[in-house]
């Protein structure tokens, strides 16, 4: 195995750990209504407790999103295609790769997805 491609590989099943392990966190802490005299109070309690709710959806989101990214990847070293662009099969900078090893898109492929 090239050793840029150890490297992305470590990179990435590192990655997925901490993804996994955030993930766990989340779901382990509920925001559990508080009982508080003061309706203000209750009110405050409850709009905190929709909105830590919400941050929480957000984050196993995009938890699940990265996931799917260091997959591909995996995958994309199975098959042999590691480090090409899906879109155009160029090849990604090795640059790149090293800041984001499930990148899957060429700087000019990349671009062209951003500027829409």
């Amino acid at each position: 195995m090239p050793v840029p491609l150890k490297i992305a590989l470590d990179l990435l099943a590192d990655h997925r750990i901490e993804i996994k392990k955030d993930a766990h966190l989340t779901s382990l802490s509920p925001c559990s209504v508080k009982r508080l005299d003061s309706d203000n109070s209750r009110r405050l309690v409850r709009m905190n407790n929709l909105q830590g709710r919400a941050k929480a959806k957000a984050i196993r989101f995009l938890n699940e999103q990265d996931l799917l990214r260091i997959e591909r990847a995996f995958d994309r070293m199975e098959n042999g295609n590691f480090g090409y662009c899906i879109k155009c099969d160029a090849k990604i900078p090795l640059t790149q790769l090293e800041q984001d090893p499930a990148k899957s898109l060429c700087p000019n492929c990349d671009g062209s997805q951003n500027e829409d």
